[in-house]
């Protein structure tokens, strides 16, 4: 006698690859969109650490010479706007003068 040999047939084989693949595209695309968003989380950090290293350095350079002089030719603390470009960092802040001599700085880093 013949001896029955057990296979599975090609509609069983063809369900199977379209689950897998269905599967799969889903696994892919979730991937995918976490990259996207990691890449776009890593330059928000960047742009913010910079933003905090530029304060930083405006905190330093208060002395009465600047804080007096109000031309905005070397004077970062100057009331008024300034802009400048680093890297991949187009950085625009705005000092303002406040109440009692003190002053405002409103940042704003674009990348």
């Amino acid at each position: 006698m013949f001896k029955q040999v057990r296979a599975f047939s090609i509609v069983e084989v063809s369900i199977a690859t379209m689950i897998f693949m269905i599967t799969s595209i889903g696994v892919f695309s979730t991937l995918s969109n976490l990259v996207t968003r990691t890449n776009t989380a890593s330059q928000t950090v960047g742009a913010a650490y910079y933003g905090q290293k530029i304060l930083e350095d405006l905190h330093t350079s208060v002395n009465a010479e600047l804080w007096n002089d109000l031309s905005t030719v070397n004077n970062p603390l100057a009331p008024g706007v300034h802009n400048f470009v680093n890297g991949i960092y187009t950085v625009n802040y705005t000092v303002s003068a406040g109440p009692s001599g003190t002053r405002r700085v409103d940042l704003n880093i674009i990348w």
